[in-house]
């Protein structure tokens, strides 16, 4: 076996006790990509005359563009990560040199203002989130001839995209997907940044109610629900990447994640693509889910789905192509809204509906006859006024107070009687429920005052002239409701400690605005069949 030279081993012995010696940090590589922790350059980059901060600036970016990649998820050979040391050597120049290759730049190694301005694109579009660390520096610097031209390069700090077509009307809309029949929707009504958008039924409230405008060659669409806010995808890559959710943020004038566009489809339908994708990533419901509150995302739009297929709904022409349906009450719409026949009617009680200007468009009846009523008032489930001592009165008491129940066999019906305005677009629906055995004890017994234990109750005359007896409504669940019409002297009183007091009214309606003597309550489910053939 060779020996080794005494100067061999010498040097190795020397090279042993530094290592040992030495810390571990004397020999570490920073290869951090935290570019926004530096200064972004003001000055052209090249070897032999640049060191400092502004050199470790550019070596982060080039790391974050070798570990992230760009917008596209197109990254730089890991061969040329950089030693975030400050010095613009060989390795920068070389890191330099492929970055200026991949996007087109002139080669030649110098980071000049053309080199500069591309890296911040490509940064501003693939990590928003430190764009602030971009957007308030620029280079004032000149760099050589051969780095401050060429043909593919770009001064602007996002990609441009060609000005969308113009194909659908400025306005206010309800969006309404084509297989749930549910709309878009601002979760929980919320007017805050990164609200998401989900589906729900329709209840026609501001948060179900977005304006689509033309702006600058592309479409936004704001949230009505309250503050400057508008579609958002999150950021321009992300705008261009399937499962992205929608959201709601503030509207920023060029920010590309916030620009849509719009495609008709041959059964009025439209798809609502990102401009990021060039219309080929769409918003769909999620997981083609019918739940209420579904998130909605974009996703490769497809002709053989129709979760990523939506009808816009004008908020001013009460039109929709939705079929008939009754939906449920919110602010907008205090007792529910029906759609019927491609329109959608506002739900009024019968005393509601204006007296002038209105024209009736349609009358419905269904009947039942031979109605247990006696079976129909036990099931009867008290809606509203559960604060109130008189709570119990409901409609059971209503039919003891007249006598009503008689031989528990009677004809029922329901009525929904439609109408629109003569000078606008304005709807109006109403539902009626009638009984024949009430119809006739209140024929005989409205008028007078009656006593029964510790309640009195008088009921105006009015009632025995009255064909129907209560008005229908949609509650804010969506169940259809019965209210007992009252009249200004109705009147229900109860004994207390030896004292007739005049009860509360009850009220009821999303606004309680609407009242009456007796609680409103879910209507059983004869009445409910009957009103759903009405509508269809």
């Amino acid at each position: 076996m060779k020996k080794l030279a005494k100067p061999f081993i010498s040097i190795f012995i020397t090279i042993v006790m530094l290592i040992t010696v030495l810390p571990v940090s004397a020999f570490a590589v920073d290869n951090s990509t935290d570019y926004w922790n530096h200064s972004v350059p003001k000055r052209t980059l090249s070897v032999g005359c640049s060191n400092g901060d502004e050199v470790k600036w550019f070596q982060c970016a080039i790391n974050y563009l070798v570990a992230n990649g760009d917008s596209g998820h197109s990254t730089l050979d890991r061969k040329y990560r950089l030693n975030v040391d400050g010095i613009y050597g060989s390795a920068s120049e070389a890191a330099a040199k492929a970055f200026q290759f991949k996007y087109g730049l002139t080669k030649d190694g110098i980071f000049g203002t053309n080199s500069l301005n591309k890296m911040k694109e490509l940064l501003i579009a693939a990590d928003p989130s430190h764009a602030y660390s971009l957007s308030s520096s620029s280079s004032s610097s000149s760099s050589s001839s051969s780095s401050s031209s060429s043909s593919t390069s770009s001064t602007s700090n996002t990609p441009t995209y060609q000005a969308v077509e113009r194909n659908i009307s400025d306005g206010v809309y309800y969006i309404r997907n084509k297989m749930t029949n549910k709309y878009l929707d601002v979760k929980g009504g919320s007017s805050y940044n990164n609200a998401e958008i989900v589906q729900y039924p329709f209840h026609g409230d501001a948060n179900q109610q977005f304006k689509i405008q033309y702006e600058n060659g592309f479409y936004k669409i704001y949230s009505m629900a309250g503050g400057n806010r508008c579609f958002d995808l999150w950021s321009p890559w992300q705008a261009d990447t399937n499962g992205t959710d929608l959201k709601v943020y503030d509207t920023v004038n060029g920010c590309q994640q916030q620009n849509f566009r719009f495609r008709k489809m041959s059964d009025g339908s439209v798809e609502i693509g990102s401009v990021n994708s060039y219309g080929n990533k769409i918003l769909e419901v999620t997981n083609s889910s019918y739940a209420d509150c579904e998130t909605i995302q974009i996703w490769d739009r497809s002709d053989s789905r129709t979760n990523d297929n939506w009808y816009l709904e004008p908020v001013d022409k009460h039109e929709t192509s939705t079929p008939n349906q009754f939906n449920r009450a919110r602010n907008k719409y205090p007792l529910g809204s029906i759609n019927y026949g491609g329109y959608r009617y506002r739900i009024v009680t019968s005393d509601d509906v204006p007296s002038v200007g209105i024209t009736q468009v349609d009358s419905i009846r269904k009947t039942k006859r031979d109605f247990s009523l006696a079976e129909a008032i036990a099931n009867y489930s008290i809606q509203g006024g559960l604060n109130n001592p008189t709570a119990s009165l409901g409609l059971q008491s209503l039919f003891a107070a007249t006598n009503a129940v008689g031989s528990a066999i009677s004809n029922v019906n329901v009525t929904v009687n439609l109408y629109k305005s003569t000078s606008s677009n304005l709807r109006y629906a109403t539902i009626t429920v009638y009984s024949s055995d009430l119809w006739q004890a209140l024929q005989s017994g409205a008028g007078r005052e009656v006593t029964s234990g510790n309640y009195k109750w008088y009921l105006n005359k009015k009632h025995g002239d009255n064909w129907s007896q209560f008005d229908g409504y949609i509650n804010s669940d969506g169940d259809f409701c019965i209210a007992f019409r009252s009249f200004g002297d109705d009147y229900v009183k109860v004994k207390e400690n030896g004292t007739w007091k005049t009860c509360s009214r009850f009220t009821y309606g999303n606004d309680n605005t609407h009242n009456s003597i007796f609680a409103s309550e879910r209507a059983n489910d004869t009445y409910l069949n009957l009103f759903k053939q009405c509508i269809g």
